[in-house]
């Protein structure tokens, strides 16, 4: 069926027609105006509203390659649907490699918001009103935080069968529920108005090739799903390990942290992970091993570490593997990245 014309920040997108929109934000105190750009494609037969967004954090800069990818992907030419992508949400963080707004609050944790709250809640009131109730489906992109490298992977709500089914069809190495509030399109009972999606990968202030590789297409295969636009051949059927619960492994003891694994590599429980030593050569070693077997998600990239500091996260799936054979002891599964 035919699309209609579609009002956005008060500018009327026609049927087959691609803008690029500027909202409006709350000045700072410069009185330097600022707006955070937008690119709307809308397309000619009705679907799906999606909203994809990036840079919630300023530091967060897969998300702008990312989008930057998608809008230059010739499988949009025939979009059924509307697909709104907005690289970066906190044009303040990025200004300032902040990832908080000049207020010292954080956009993402800032929504509904409020018209007459602070300028953070004043900024989520204005996106809210102009931009989220047109959408029916949303993604943001993020990555770890500061010197935290994480494996691709999505995070979709617990119990919401839409977004696990998107989830699965991203076809990320790894996905996991989580009970948290996810991004911004909730209502007041916490729970969210649409499908919501988080796509985690990277890590902050680098631009990670693998991550925006997979992240592209794992958004066409979303918009696949969704029946938005058609692929020239199906994806490949694999099953993405699917993380339960994660466990934290910390630092035994303070120096320099040598990471002897690979994320995303299955460890066992009682496997080695690296060593700590004593910076100053004094040969004094701290060894790190698994406390639980599973999948390492994350890492800290930075080498110099304190007793006690979280360097590593494991997550624990329900796809079983192989047990090895009596005696033997348990092979590292390849790395994920490669499956």
């Amino acid at each position: 069926m035919k699309n209609t014309t579609l009002t956005i920040c008060g500018i009327d997108v026609q049927p087959g027609e691609k803008l690029t929109l500027a909202l409006p934000t709350p000045e700072i105190y410069t009185c330097a105006p600022l707006h955070i750009p937008m690119h709307v494609l809308h397309g000619k037969k009705e679907g799906p509203k999606l909203l994809i967004c990036g840079t919630f954090h300023g530091d967060e800069v897969n998300g702008i390659a990312i989008i930057q990818r998608l809008l230059n992907s010739a499988t949009l030419k025939n979009l059924a649907g509307t697909l709104i992508t907005i690289p970066v949400m906190s044009v303040y963080g990025l200004i300032n490699h902040s990832r908080l707004l000049p207020d010292g609050h954080d956009l993402e944790a800032s929504f509904p918001g409020s018209e007459t709250g602070s300028f953070a809640a004043r900024l989520a009131h204005i996106f809210t009103s102009e931009i989220l109730d047109h959408c029916t489906h949303y993604l943001s992109i993020k990555t770890g935080g500061p010197e935290r490298y994480k494996v691709p992977h999505v995070v979709y709500q617990e119990g919401d069968e839409s977004g696990y089914r998107l989830a699965k069809a991203f076809k990320a190495p790894l996905i996991r529920s989580t009970k948290e509030k996810l991004g911004i399109f909730y209502h007041d009972p916490g729970k969210p108005k649409c499908p919501v999606m988080v796509y985690e990968a990277g890590e902050a202030n680098r631009l990670d090739e693998w991550s925006v590789r997979v992240g592209v297409k794992g958004i066409t295969k979303v918009m696949s799903e969704l029946g938005m636009i058609r692929l020239k051949s199906l994806p490949k059927e694999s099953n993405p390990y699917e993380i339960v619960q994660s466990s934290w492994v910390r630092a035994p003891g303070s120096g320099l942290f040598s990471f002897t694994k690979q994320t995303g590599m299955y460890i066992e429980r009682g496997m080695p992970l690296g060593i700590v030593s004593d910076p100053f050569g004094t040969g004094q070693q701290h060894q790190v091993t698994a406390l639980e077997s599973g999948i390492i998600l994350e890492i800290t990239t930075q080498p110099l570490v304190y007793e006690g500091q979280i360097i590593a996260q494991i997550g624990h799936y329900e796809r079983p593997i192989p047990p090895p054979a009596p005696g033997e002891i348990p092979p590292v599964q390849p790395d994920i990245i490669n499956n």
